[in-house]
């Protein structure tokens, strides 16, 4: 199981790094643009980040890698939680779906 604790030492000094968000697959076409991730946010703060912060208001989030179709969806119960635990490696990004792609 990972912890937040153990992910937030994987930050760096900053204490964050960067996440892709992308729109329905991850591909450069798709590119919503990028947030930053810290051990403090939870799901439910980056889906408002991504309403705020890049413009695009998305009804479901899922968790996918470049150069794979597959999408971890990410369901609203879980929005509490943290997000870090979610995206543990660089290469895992934020997919954003619009109700109008359902």
């Amino acid at each position: 199981v990972l912890s937040v604790e153990g992910l937030a030492a994987s930050l760096g000094s900053s204490g964050k790094r960067e996440l892709m968000v992308y729109h329905t697959e991850c591909c450069d076409e798709a590119l919503l643009g990028s947030l930053q991730l810290s051990a403090e946010l939870t799901l439910g703060d980056l889906v408002r980040a991504v309403r705020e912060e890049l413009d695009f208001s998305a009804s479901a989030i899922c968790r996918g890698t470049e150069h794979s179709g597959m999408q971890v969806p990410l369901h609203c119960g879980q929005y509490g939680l943290k997000a870090l635990p979610f995206f543990p490696r660089p290469e895992m990004h934020l997919i954003a779906i619009s109700a109008e792609d359902e």
